[in-house]
């Protein structure tokens, strides 16, 4: 545990495999991010399956990869109320995931990015995305 100026501390663990690095990141709803060398090749496969999709559903199929990889989404619990302003992102969220095929679709993915972190029970544990 490191102090860093006034009352903030933050916590490191550090594993030599990254699955186990995921699994913490993951089980703590993303409290420790999940650091590793090899970040920057996840990025590399998620661009080449980007730039290989021939269509929309390839390129939602190849977000879909990353986000389940990168986001810990928390499940309501039973009998609970859903979220309105979850909801409202969320078909923000669809409408621009139909969009992704459209050019580049950079665009419509930055902003899909952008998004994801508003979800109020996601919460982003690879902060390279």
């Amino acid at each position: 545990m490191v102090n860093i100026g006034r009352c903030l501390t933050t916590q490191a663990a550090i594993h030599c495999r990254k699955g186990a690095c995921y699994r913490l990141a993951r089980a703590t709803s993303g409290g420790f991010q999940a650091i590793e060398e090899m970040a920057a090749g996840r990025l590399q496969s998620f661009a080449v399956a980007w730039d290989a999709s021939p269509d929309n559903a390839s390129r939602l199929a190849a977000v879909k990869s990353l986000i389940e990889e990168c986001i810990n989404k928390k499940q309501a619990q039973e009998g609970e109320a859903p979220d309105p302003e979850d909801e409202a992102v969320a078909a923000e969220m669809n409408a621009l995931a139909k969009t992704l095929g459209e050019g580049t679709g950079a665009v419509s993915l930055k902003k899909l990015f952008g998004l994801a972190r508003k979800r109020p029970r996601w919460r982003i544990f690879r902060g390279e995305i």
